[in-house]
Formats: C-alpha cells, sequence, structure tokens
C-alpha cells in the first residue's frame, strides 16, 4: 500500500464516521418527542427536597408525606424514590408535579411511565397508586391490586384484556400508560415492555391539575404505593411500541434517546463509531505502510 492510498483510505474513513454521526443524530432530533418532565432522584443525598426535574424543563417534585430518596444505589439505576408510611395510620402521600394530565390539555397523547419495586412487606388487600391527578378514582389514574393481581385505571375498573400480571415483589418492573387524546380517551398499559391490556374512559374533570405519583390524593388515602420507582416519565404524546421496548431494553438511556437528548450513553456509542478511534486506527494504518516502504528501499 502506497503512502497516497494510505491518506486516501484515512480521509475517506473519517468522512464515512463523520457522515453517519450526522445521520444518526438528525434521525433522533426528527424523532424526538416532546418530554414534559423527567425523575431520576440522583445526586439528591438521601433528600427529597434536592430532587429535581432532568428533563430540563424545571417542574421539580414536591412531596406531600411519606416519600423519602434511598442512598446507597437501591434504585434501578442508582437511586430511587422510596413510598413508606410513617405508621399504618398515616399512609405515604406521595409527590406532585406540575404536569397537567387532564383529558385535552394534550392533544397529541400522552404518555407515563417508569420502574416500579413493590415492597415484599407492603399490604396485599389495597391498591398502590402509581400515578393520580384527583381526589376521586373516576379520573385518570391507575394502580396496581395485589388482591387481584391486576392493575386497574379509573374508578376501579380492571384494564380489558388485563390477565392476572407477572409483577412480582421485591423486583423491578416498566410500566407505561399512554392516552391517545382522543374523545374516548383509551388508555393502553405496557408491562416491562409487552401491551397487556387497554380500556376506554369517559370521566369527568378532575379536582386537581397536578399530576401525582404514589397516592391517589393528598389526604393519605389507602390507595397509596408501598415500594421504591426509579426513571419516571412524562411524555406529551404517545409512545410507539417501539420506543417502549427501546426504554424497556436501555432504562434511562432508552428515555434520553426517545426524548431526542445528547445524554444517551449507552446507545449513541454503541451504533456510531468515535471518530478519534478511527483516526487512531488509520495512523497505525499509515506508520505500517511507511515502515514496509522504507524496508524495500535500497540502502
Amino acid at each position: 500500500m502506497t503512502l497516497r492510498s494510505c491518506l486516501t483510505l484515512i480521509l475517506s474513513m473519517r468522512a464515512a464516521v463523520l457522515a453517519a454521526g450526522l445521520l444518526t443524530h438528525a434521525g433522533a432530533a426528527l424523532a424526538a418527542e416532546p418530554l414534559l418532565g423527567l425523575y431520576t432522584f440522583e445526586q439528591a443525598d438521601g433528600r427529597f427536597d434536592r430532587v429535581v426535574d432532568a428533563s430540563g424543563q424545571g417542574r421539580h417534585p414536591v412531596s406531600s408525606g411519606g416519600v423519602a430518596v434511598t442512598t446507597g444505589h437501591q434504585g434501578l439505576e442508582g437511586e430511587a424514590a422510596i413510598f413508606r408510611p410513617a405508621t399504618p395510620e398515616s399512609p405515604a402521600r406521595g409527590f406532585e408535579v406540575e404536569i397537567d394530565i387532564t383529558p385535552g390539555a394534550h392533544p397529541d397523547g400522552l404518555t407515563i411511565g417508569g420502574w416500579v419495586n413493590l415492597a415484599v412487606s407492603g399490604d396485599r388487600r389495597g391498591a398502590n397508586t402509581f400515578f393520580s391527578h384527583a381526589d376521586s378514582p373516576d379520573d385518570r389514574a391507575l394502580w396496581y391490586n395485589r388482591a387481584t393481581s391486576a392493575w386497574e385505571a379509573m374508578a376501579y375498573r380492571s384494564l380489558q384484556g388485563t390477565p392476572p400480571s407477572s409483577m412480582t415483589a421485591g423486583e423491578w418492573h416498566l410500566i407505561v400508560a399512554t392516552f391517545d387524546g382522543r374523545a374516548d380517551d383509551r388508555v393502553r398499559l405496557y408491562l416491562d415492555g409487552h401491551p397487556i391490556g387497554q380500556t376506554e374512559f369517559k370521566g369527568r374533570g378532575p379536582a386537581s391539575r397536578r399530576l401525582r405519583f404514589g397516592a391517589l390524593d393528598g389526604a393519605g388515602s389507602p390507595e397509596s404505593f408501598v415500594g421504591r420507582m426509579d426513571n419516571l416519565f412524562v411524555f406529551g404524546s404517545v409512545l410507539t411500541p417501539a420506543q417502549i421496548r427501546m426504554i424497556q431494553a436501555h432504562g434511562l438511556a432508552g428515555v434520553q434517546q426517545v426524548a431526542g437528548l445528547r445524554q444517551v450513553a449507552g446507545v449513541l456509542p454503541r451504533s456510531v463509531p468515535e471518530a478519534g478511534g478511527l483516526m487512531l486506527a488509520g495512523l497505525g494504518v499509515l506508520g505500517w505502510a511507511v515502515h514496509r516502504r522504507h524496508r524495500r528501499e535500497p540502502a
């Protein structure tokens, strides 16, 4: 291989890498979904008042009581929110964020999801609320009923087609609910990346326009969640089954990829080679070619 051939090869490799990177980032930007809130519970030092909205939207969570942040890497990735009642008579009230999830607020639909880990010693008779936005079960809400081993939405109605789920206490599961935003407000539920049920909801207006995680309302209802939650996210659109599977496969990095964020460690770097790495490899080839050329030249 001549010196000119080596240089041509290196320049071609560099151009191909740059083009691949531009196309990949452009594709991610075009496919980006509107992320309304993201809660990872990192760098809070065990204090819930230090938890921030990692989406950059500034919708920071506010505790209503009975929720804290773990320490010692007890989350799916890093730390998590932990919901536990102070006493049996004082159930956890979860936390609120300034996100309006009422029907009609998001005409392009809505997706709410995250990872949940039910406490092994939790109340097996009650409903463990994942999210709600009102003081009534007649509005958008979702909880897991341990007595029936099924997810229920709005007015204690099981989602149509939902079998006894594979939820296992003490293990992490991804739960995602999508609302299509139409008049019938159909909700579809996914567990660990797989669709498990759907139902149609026609309810009255909400008592609150704030999204609440971990409890049905702020008064300490018996539908409080007992366990941990991590990497909670809210999108102002209906995610596709493929996007939900990506989140299931890649965790927080998958959420960032769907949102079109640049911090996608573990996703984009696997599909796009680093230009610097290829350039070093190219220089190695160049050095090898020069070395062979010198060896062939007569003394």
